[in-house]
């Protein structure tokens, strides 16, 4: 009896112990029964059960009856290895050693690891191992980093001749894997060496598409790439030409071959030239001994004949080329044209063709017709196919200015014999504009500047007209209509939305400028006979108080912001004659830096001059550049707007037994001058070539 009471008791007991165990360790108990036989997709029902025993309190993990189940679970699961994960360890420790040949092994170890689900990457207990083998490899540098590294190294300042070394560089970097690239230490020198040279490339392009060469005594060419260094071709030379890459020479030699010449590669366009008439970047102008004119592309097999003597003009920057024969027909050649193309004749009896414009896409010419016994003349345009008759001008010695836009939406053309302006825009109507009178200047403007720098969203074009004695600013609408803005005035220039004027009495005036309205009108000098405003209408440059005699006058230059001028040269040398005047100095494409003329010589009993050249940057006074420099077309200073930083000059050095003028020819890069040439013959740039090197009342 007392062993059935016991029992009862302990039974009681029991079951009193269980009503007390928490819903928390309960749960626990469900979650560790659920997981089941323990396969490699157990990890989810194991990593939970452990995560809700591990949040309970230390009361109730006691609570937990089949915790060792739990524990015996996790052990059986990390018994476990797929056969991907056992592979995939097999593979990173195939490694081994890692070398500079090591990627292969690396690459595919780490492929095999990524392919894993991520209970499988837990599997893989070498994983560390893979890793370090990453980083071992990537602080190795194989031998065609170095080599790169080293070419890299060897390509130091970077001028336009660094482009063969730099392409070079690139496409062994292109050429490495990715990961090899990542080790090149100095790839942003890489990386810089291309952006300079691109910007020298653009930069000069912009300001030098055809560079024309120098000869020596000796018959050695000389062609300045702009970046100071001389590309030298030897031999028997009398011109020759650098194209815009800066790579390839156009050539003439004494005996009459023509010829190309890129590097050590030589092509040979002709025999028997005796002159070349135009060099393009896409071919080249030129006769033969009999006259015949010939134009040869450098990517054709064979020239094209336009004729014996014709006249002929070629368009701004292309090949196109209009011309015409003895038979006073008219022919355009387009550039990427194989035949030319009768596009008029002469439709007078004794009437002479004076050609005057085409355009480089060849859609555009004009041309006139001129009666010398009827003394008349007549102005025509061609247009995409269609010739017309613009008007007739009472005169057998005039000049025709035709004008187009930077865009080519905007095309003018004026007469100096005409009272007609004649304009189209964007292939409208040709409107015609009286004028009251003729024009007095070839210049043409938009309230932006000059037509040819300007877009065709202008709303009218500026003229100086000459009527009776005296000469008027006028606006003149795009239907034609005209307003005079400012009367007795000698010239006008006009930049950015303002218009600089010098009257007939000398005093230089500066305005605001918004179709005809001229407003706030600033007298900037009196006594002033030459000037120039900037591209940005922000800077004057005027000379005054000229010197006949001494052939000098003072410069200045006037800020527009500042309202005040200030004096760069009492000695700035300025010719004048019969009341026009023109001063030596030219600006920058930008106005910012001006170079002049002082302390002027004549060269012995010839008609050519040197002296001082100077230049002056905002902000900063005059420096001077160098002594006995030329007064030239040939060093550009006088051809409009130049480059500072890009500049060639003529240094006079001595006189031959011919009376030829001798040169250095000098480079400026802003900051100071070297010769890059020495003791060669100075001559103009004219377009026709001699065979000779000229004789010195010819060169002048």
């Amino acid at each position: 009896m007392r062993r059935i009471l016991a029992a009862a008791l302990a039974l009681v007991l029991a079951l009193m112990l269980c009503a007390c165990k928490s819903a928390e360790a309960k749960s626990v108990e469900a979650q560790i029964g659920q997981i089941g036989d323990v396969t490699l997709e157990s990890a989810a029902a194991i990593e939970e059960a452990e995560a809700s025993f591990a949040a309970l309190t230390e009361e109730q993990k006691a609570e937990v009856k089949n915790y060792d189940v739990l524990l015996a679970a996790r052990e059986t699961y990390t018994g476990l290895k797929s056969e991907a994960a056992k592979r995939t360890e097999a593979l990173i420790d195939a490694i081994g050693e890692v070398t500079a040949d090591s990627r292969s092994a690396i690459e595919q170890a780490q492929a095999a690891y990524d392919a894993l689900s991520a209970q499988e990457r837990e599997q893989v207990e070498n994983n560390a191992a893979l890793q370090a083998a990453h980083e071992r490899f990537a602080a190795l540098k194989s031998a065609a980093v170095l080599e790169l590294e080293a070419q890299i190294g060897a390509l130091g300042a970077v001028t336009l001749d660094s482009e063969s070394a730099v392409e070079q560089a690139e496409a062994a970097f292109a050429a490495l894997p990715e990961e090899e690239q990542r080790q090149v230490e100095n790839q942003a020198v890489l990386l810089a060496a291309r952006e300079t040279l691109d910007a020298a490339k653009q930069e000069l392009e912009a300001h030098y598409a055809v560079i024309e060469g120098k000869v020596g005594s000796d018959g050695t060419g000389y062609l300045p790439r702009m970046d100071g260094t001389m590309l030298e071709i030897r031999g028997d030379v009398v011109a020759l030409w650098l194209l815009k890459d800066r790579k390839t020479a156009v050539v003439l030699e004494r005996d009459g071959t023509l010829y190309t010449l890129t590097g050590e590669e030589k092509q040979t366009l002709a025999a028997e030239v005796s002159s070349v008439q135009t060099v393009r970047s896409s071919g080249v102008l030129y006769l033969d001994g009999e006259g015949y004119l010939y134009r040869q592309l450098f990517d054709a097999d064979e020239p094209v004949r336009l004729g014996q003597n014709p006249e002929a003009i070629t368009a701004e920057t292309s090949l196109t080329t209009l011309f015409v024969d003895a038979e006073k027909n008219l022919y355009l050649l387009k550039e990427d044209a194989q035949e030319p193309e009768k596009i008029s004749q002469c439709t007078q009896d004794g009437a002479d063709m004076e050609l005057e414009a085409v355009t480089d896409d060849g859609g555009t010419a004009i041309w006139m017709e001129v009666n010398k016994t009827d003394k008349k003349s007549s102005v025509y345009l061609y247009e995409t196919g269609d010739r017309s008759l613009l008007g007739e001008v009472d005169s057998a010695y005039s000049s025709t200015y035709p004008a187009f836009s930077a865009d080519g939406a905007i095309l003018a053309v004026g007469n100096t014999s005409a009272s007609t302006l004649w304009f189209q825009k964007s292939g409208g109507e040709v409107v015609k504009a009286k004028l009251g009178g003729t024009l007095s200047s070839a210049a043409l403007y938009t309230k932006d500047g000059r037509l040819d720098e300007s877009t065709g969203d202008a709303d009218g074009l500026y003229a100086l007209v000459k009527a009776s004695d005296s000469s008027s600013a006028y606006f003149i609408t795009l239907d034609g209509d005209r307003e005079k803005i400012v009367s007795d005035i000698r010239a006008f220039q006009i930049a950015n939305g303002k218009i600089c004027y010098l009257t007939t009495d000398k005093d230089l005036y500066l305005a605001d400028i918004d179709g005809a309205q001229a407003t706030d009108a600033v007298k900037l000098a009196g006594e002033v006979v030459d000037f120039d405003i900037a591209a940005d209408g922000e800077t004057v440059y005027y000379v005054k108080n000229f010197e006949e005699k001494e052939k000098s006058a003072s410069l200045y230059r006037y800020s527009v912001a500042q309202g005040e001028a200030e004096k760069l040269s009492s000695d700035t040398y300025t010719l004048g004659i019969w009341g026009l005047y023109y001063s030596c100095y030219s600006l920058s494409s930008d106005g910012k830096t001006v170079f002049f003329f002082e302390q002027m010589q004549s060269i012995g009993d010839t008609y050519s001059t040197s002296g001082v050249l100077k230049c002056a940057a905002v902000g900063s006074g005059p420096v001077q550049v160098s002594t006995d420099i030329m007064v030239s077309l040939e060093s550009g200073l006088l051809n409009g707007s130049i480059d500072p930083k890009h500049v060639m000059l003529e240094k006079y050095i001595s006189l031959d037994e011919e009376k030829n003028i001798l040169v250095n020819w000098m480079y400026f890069d802003g900051t100071q001058a070297q010769a890059l040439a020495k003791e060669i013959y100075h001559s103009y740039m004219g377009k026709t070539v001699l065979a000779d090197p000229p004789a010195q009342e010819d060169a002048e």
